[in-house]
């Protein structure tokens, strides 16, 4: 948080957000990702895939946090291990053509590109967007609930 927090500060007290309004916010699940297929045609190789959550159940032991760090901004990307993945069912959409966007929670739905077999080698190019979902009372999340 610290290193988004000293480049978003602005627009999120703009906003009338502190810093823990912002965590909360994340926390709650209201940090969703639009990935949006770019290559030309369809995507045959490398779609984004996210994990069906019905059928995972991860501990500490299944988990490793690597740093990653680009100009200006240092990150940590958390990986699962090979043995955390058996049984895990793991959702794509074939053939994702060039616009289409996939919407999911980015911090409760692990997701990774992923390599077809039996696809050949291509290149895949995509754009993903995080974006904070903040309701009028400064409380993240998502309502779920129909009226």
């Amino acid at each position: 948080m610290d290193a988004y927090w000293a480049m978003n500060r602005r627009d999120f007290e703009k906003a009338g957000l502190s810093r823990q309004q912002v965590i909360e916010c994340v926390v709650g699940g209201g940090c969703i990702n639009m990935w949006c297929a770019l290559t030309p045609g369809e995507v045959q190789q490398s779609p984004l895939a996210v994990c069906d959550m019905s059928t995972f159940a991860v501990s500490n032991d299944d988990i490793a946090t690597v740093p990653v760090v680009f100009p200006g901004l240092s990150d940590t990307l958390t990986l699962l291990r090979t043995h955390a993945t058996a049984g895990v069912r793991f959702l794509w959409r074939p053939s994702m053509r060039f616009g289409e966007v996939l919407l999911f929670s980015t911090t409760s739905t692990p997701h990774s590109a992923v390599w077809l077999d039996g696809q050949p080698a291509s290149r895949r190019v995509s754009a993903e967007i995080r974006i904070l979902v903040v309701g009028r009372d400064g409380r993240g999340g998502i309502d779920t609930e129909l009226p």
